[in-house]
């Protein structure tokens, strides 16, 4: 694990002003208050940072204030995946010009690709820049899990790890043994202690944008074999998360950002719909 990197690393949210366009500011003011808290590294431009709700000037945009204002505080991986291998070579070439650590890509997806063109479009983003891959294996949205469909990605020197949104562990068991030089992320903040027992090297997921210092203890006291601990903190974590998956989990990580850190990051993009008044209530109540 590249230890400029830290174990925590908050898949950012894009703030929104009230018109919907992109709040840089706002972005700004999350990184600094982030990195304050220790993070040492962001995820920009996946699930949690609504890429595909965007256009790609927009994500060109964000990795431009997040490189810009970032500078060498901390690692920044930038999710380049869009259906288009076209799009994604783009978008991997301009991020590596913003001077980005890391790329990162999910399967193309929805058109049901085959395993030798999902290779190709990993071998295409990789061909378009110097910086390493980080896989993103989601594969209940992508319909593709990428140890089965595209095991020899995995040993190209061009891959240097694994962000695993999904929980099969087994399957992440399988990648440690079977490729111990990659750095695989666990990607579902509720399941975190299991992920980094299981093999993984650190964490990826949305809820760090408000309570990465909890998920650093969580990883200390796994590493350092307090189990008990863990778990605890564990349950402490999905006390928010379970409100969370009730009600919607980008609006509501929206909503904790500001409770917390009084950073007004706006409504995600429709069709996510806002929080209701019930939602609002419940995640007030929330010690964090």
């Amino acid at each position: 694990m590249n230890s400029k990197r830290g174990t925590v690393i908050p898949a950012l949210i894009t703030p929104y002003h009230s018109d919907g366009s992109i709040n840089h500011k706002a972005l700004e003011a999350l990184i600094d208050r982030l990195i304050e808290d220790g993070v040492r590294a962001f995820y920009v431009s996946g699930s949690t940072g609504e890429a595909f709700l965007q256009t790609p000037q927009e994500r060109k945009a964000i990795i431009e204030t997040v490189c810009g204002h970032t500078g060498d505080r901390a690692h920044v991986m930038f999710h380049t995946g869009a259906i288009s291998t076209d799009q994604a070579v783009d978008m991997a070439q301009f991020a590596t010009r913003c001077g980005i650590d890391e790329i990162s890509s999910l399967a193309p997806f929805y058109y049901k690709f085959t395993a030798s063109e999902i290779s190709a479009y990993y071998q295409a983003i990789m061909d378009a820049t110097d910086k390493p891959m980080v896989i993103y294996n989601i594969p209940f949205l992508t319909g593709v899990s990428m140890l089965d469909s595209n095991p020899e990605l995995f040993t190209h020197p061009g891959v240097s790890g694994v962000k695993h949104t999904t929980s099969n562990f087994y399957e992440l068991r399988l990648m440690r043994k079977r490729f111990p030089e990659l750095t695989l992320f666990s990607g579902f903040d509720e399941q975190a202690v299991a992920g980094l027992s299981m093999g993984a090297d650190g964490l990826i997921g949305s809820t760090y944008n408000y309570q990465a210092p909890l998920f650093m203890k969580l990883a200390a006291a796994v590493r350092e074999g307090r189990s008990e601990e863990a778990i605890e903190l564990q349950d402490k974590a999905n006390e928010s998360i379970e409100i969370l998956l009730q009600h919607g989990i980008y609006n509501s990580v929206r909503f904790l950002v500001q409770k917390k850190y009084g950073i007004d990051t706006g409504e995600s993009r429709a069709p996510f719909a806002p929080l209701s008044q019930e939602a609002k209530t419940a995640l007030s109540r929330l010690d964090i």
